[in-house]
């Protein structure tokens, strides 16, 4: 991993890793013992809540999951601590809505970007439209293949 201590997560690293898929990833597994044991400080936007548990809720729906096991889901993702960034103001909604509006991303995924580039952070997503948007800001993403 490189130097940096900052590090922003989306839904689909945070997911893949909490229901251990792919099986084995290594990368996604020393990424979240890292910040586990405080050596990433690991940034989330407040939607991040939300989006993981909406997950959560289709997969019960799909029947993937069983409703019972939601709770210890999201108990299970406390445990790297993230640091929620608090509801965004006007400056930062404007980033946000230019960011999603030039790159062509959602506003949900712009919010994972611009939270990284106002930290100066990594990024971990399995989203290659938000990486290369990423990417093109001079973010570091990391590999996580």
């Amino acid at each position: 991993m490189s130097a940096s201590q900052e590090l922003v997560i989306d839904a689909s690293v945070s997911l893949a890793w909490l229901l251990n898929e792919p099986v084995n990833h290594s990368n996604l597994n020393e990424l979240f013992l890292a910040a586990f044991r405080s050596q990433k400080r690991v940034h989330v936007p407040a939607l991040w809540h939300w989006e993981c548990a909406n997950v959560l809720l289709s997969m019960v729906k799909r029947q993937s999951i069983l409703l019972p096991e939601v709770p210890g889901y999201l108990e299970l993702m406390r445990y790297v601590n993230p640091q929620v960034d608090g509801i965004p103001d006007s400056k930062v909604q404007h980033a946000t809505v230019e960011l999603a509006y030039l790159s062509g991303l959602s506003y949900y995924d712009a919010s994972y970007v611009e939270l990284a580039l106002r930290l100066k952070a990594q990024l971990a997503t399995y989203d290659d439209k938000m990486k290369i948007a990423a990417q093109n800001l001079g973010i570091e993403c990391l590999d996580l293949s």
